[in-house]
């Protein structure tokens, strides 16, 4: 995946990278198969020591054996995975698109016959990837600026490139439409999923979006990351009817507290009256939240340990699919912190991430008018 054939795209340029790896969620290819076997196979103690994943690190593995691994007594899933066979793809022409559709129709395989609404999502979403394909398939060495150009607006809902050579400014702008199309994309996927939840499922990326603050005179810039804790905590601060503001030590205390309470985090399992609940350490806390305000990444199991286990007791084993969306948040980040180390203004960034409730309600546009269609209309 981190191939530079497979990053090349227009509507998912550099998706591989930038979902896979810039953000740490894998090391390698390697890693990501071995993560991925671990939750498929449902076995923790996979590692890559396995002849699988030497194959694989050597650049030797087929797909063919690959599904046989996933699945050994399911010949079906084993024609089904390897997709190529069935259709009139041009190798020559594989990029972000391919490892995207090809992420699809993996999950499709995994969904029971009643999945029909989330069924339908991700054929909606093959077709974005196979436009893609058709549209680099028809242009490759045509070198047509104004094509291209006219695909991104149109598609991506971006600023138009100024020539062949854009200003970074329009660079960045195209970056952040790039991520909030995808980020949009996913969400879509989770309001599908959770339509019949009690409470659906509510954006976190929408609540967590990037601003400029001023501080004395000093304009500070906070990343979506400590946009998303800190929403956490102001949400923690009005549980308490007490006039007494809520500041950041109270939080770590209490994060701290739960983990002294939780049966699997702490085997001793404090009660409740226990004096060491009173002033519990805070100063790893601390260092870590402070960590992912600087745009450390934030994984799932970050946030059980240290935001849901006010919620809920804490369980290894447990995997909420809408958790995944904390992957935006480190993607958002990862793409304010590029851009801001190459000199694109803060104000820039901040101004063109509060369009992603445009980019979530052209999703929805898009995917209701493929409803009635079956077909991807800008």
């Amino acid at each position: 995946m981190r191939h530079k054939g497979f990053q090349v795209g227009l509507l998912f340029n550099h998706l591989p990278e930038i979902v896979f790896f810039a953000t740490n969620l894998f090391s390698s290819d390697t890693d990501l198969l071995v993560k991925m076997s671990r939750k498929i196979k449902k076995d923790e103690n996979i590692t890559r020591d396995h002849q699988i994943f030497r194959k694989a690190a050597k650049k030797e593995l087929s797909p063919e054996e690959l599904a046989t691994y996933f699945s050994p007594d399911n010949p079906d899933f084993v024609e089904r995975f390897n997709f190529l066979k069935d259709n009139d793809f041009d190798l020559k022409n594989l990029g972000a698109w391919f490892i995207l559709l090809s992420q699809i129709r993996g999950f499709k395989l995994s969904l029971n016959p009643e999945d029909i609404e989330i069924s339908n999502y991700l054929t909606f979403l093959e077709d974005f990837c196979l436009l893609e394909y058709n549209f680099i398939k028809s242009n490759k060495g045509k070198n047509d600026f104004d094509k291209t150009n006219a695909f991104l607006t149109n598609w991506l809902n971006c600023t138009p490139f100024e020539s062949n050579e854009p200003k970074l400014e329009t660079r960045a702008k195209y970056m952040i439409c790039l991520v909030m199309h995808w980020a949009a994309l996913f969400e879509k996927l989770l309001e599908i999923e959770y339509c019949e939840a009690e409470e659906g499922y509510n954006s976190i990326l929408i609540k967590s979006l990037p601003k400029i603050c001023i501080k004395g005179t000093t304009p500070l810039f906070y990343l979506t990351t400590e946009q998303f804790i800190t929403r956490i905590k102001d949400k923690r601060s009005e549980q308490f009817t007490s006039k007494k503001k809520y500041k950041w030590t109270d939080f770590y205390r209490d994060i701290a507290r739960a983990q002294l309470l939780d049966p699997y985090l702490n085997p001793e399992a404090l009660s409740e009256d226990d004096t060491r609940l009173l002033d519990p350490e805070t100063s790893a806390i601390k260092k870590q939240i402070s960590r992912w305000f600087d745009g450390g990444r934030l994984s799932i199991e970050h946030v059980k340990r240290y935001f849901l286990i006010f919620e809920q007791s804490y369980d290894p084993k447990e995997m909420d699919f809408s958790l995944f969306s904390i992957e935006f948040i480190n993607i958002f980040s990862y793409i304010q912190i590029e851009l801001f180390k190459a000199d694109v203004p803060p104000e820039v960034i901040v101004k063109e991430f509060s369009r992603y409730s445009e980019y979530k309600d052209l999703v929805n546009k898009r995917y209701e008018s493929y409803q009635n269609s079956n077909t991807l209309i800008p």
